[in-house]
């Protein structure tokens, strides 16, 4: 598994390899210990994109709780209600373009 970290226009900053077997939602701890350490407060506290494979409770709880900024991907039909549930209702997601909605 690799991570990537990109600056806004999509350009590589840096990149961290996991072995293969490595579960996506044990890894958003080392990648924010590596961004705090290695980058500039910019980088640092820039907001955190992630796939599918990071959307867990514990670690939206954790980015919460620190106030980081996020973007995280939702399966169509979670597995678990809790972290739906503590995004709040879809409805009083802002639209962020035509059609699409973000918590």
């Amino acid at each position: 598994m690799v991570t990537f970290l990109v600056d806004r226009r999509g350009a590589l900053l840096g990149h961290e390899v996991f072995p293969g077997n490595t579960n996506d939602t044990k890894t958003l701890a080392s990648v924010d210990r590596r961004l705090r350490e290695q980058y500039d407060v910019s980088v640092a506290k820039a907001p955190r994109v992630v796939d599918r494979g990071y959307a867990s409770l514990a670690n939206v709880r954790k980015l919460r709780r620190r106030k980081e900024r996020f973007l995280v991907a939702l399966r169509a039909q979670p597995r678990g209600l809790h972290l739906l549930e503590m995004l709040g209702p879809q409805g009083q997601w802002p639209e962020i373009r035509p059609g699409v909605r973000a918590a």
